[in-house]
């Protein structure tokens, strides 16, 4: 099942929430926003009437250029919280 046809299934569809994405180059990452929000426009184009009101993406390393593609959320825990402790992996 495409991620299109799962998003549309859903009755009604909210919006669309997006992983984070820790990439170095600050236009790549906001290349991967633009996708995200032209396919919820596409989405909203393909079942007439539909409006969704959320787009979740961005965390605290890129939420600028994800309100900048159309974040309606951004996810910024680390940013006001800090780094999580990792706990070492048991062998």
């Amino acid at each position: 099942m495409t991620v299109r046809n799962e998003v549309l299934r859903q009755e009604p569809p909210y919006g669309i929430a997006a992983p984070g994405f820790r990439l170095p180059d600050a236009t790549r990452v906001g290349a991967v926003h633009l996708q995200i929000d032209n396919l919820q426009r596409s989405l909203e184009l393909d079942r007439a009437g539909l409006t969704m009101d959320t787009l979740s993406m961005g965390m605290s390393d890129d939420l600028e250029a994800a309100i900048v593609e159309g974040a309606t959320m951004v996810r910024i825990g680390r940013a006001i919280f800090g780094e999580r402790a990792v706990p070492p992996v048991q062998r």
